[in-house]
């Protein structure tokens, strides 16, 4: 027979786990993000590698105006997507994994809420608003952060 424990309330800073329907509709969620963010990268890609672009960024890159500060801007984008993209894919291989939904820092249960609005977070909030304290203003601002950490 199973020990019980004489106090029946809830340790300090335990959470609820995400019960497993909220599980399956955040797989289902990120599974269709990983298509949508693929296609629009390849697309985007195709786009910018095409023989009739390049030929066109170059002759444009010495002219104020240009498209190649759309090209630029376009390049950025895939690049935005593709750490979209990396977290996606990284939050599916722990759904898998079965360690989905646990803090990657503090090792308890990520607020199902939390996962409900970014489904691919690592951090339970109280490690995530500590990491932000800890880091310098301009990661806070989105300059070299590590999307794994979101």
């Amino acid at each position: 027979m199973a020990e019980r424990r004489a106090d029946p309330t809830p340790r300090r800073g335990a959470r609820r786990a995400a019960p497993k329907e909220l599980l399956d509709q955040i797989l289902d969620e990120l599974l269709q993000r990983q298509s949508e963010l693929s296609q629009t990268i390849n697309y985007e890609l195709n786009e910018l590698l095409t023989p009739e672009k390049q030929k066109h960024h170059l002759s444009d890159l010495d002219e104020p105006g240009s498209e190649g500060g759309d090209e630029e801007l376009n390049y950025k984008l895939v690049e935005i997507e593709s750490a979209e993209l990396a977290q996606v894919e990284w939050a599916i291989e722990r759904l898998r994994e079965g360690t989905y939904g646990t803090c990657e820092e503090c090792e308890r249960a990520i607020d199902p809420d939390r996962l409900k609005a970014l489904v691919f977070a690592t951090t339970c909030i109280d490690c995530k608003r500590a990491i932000e304290r800890a880091e310098p203003q301009d990661e806070i601002l989105g300059w070299g952060v590590d999307p794994g950490k979101l």
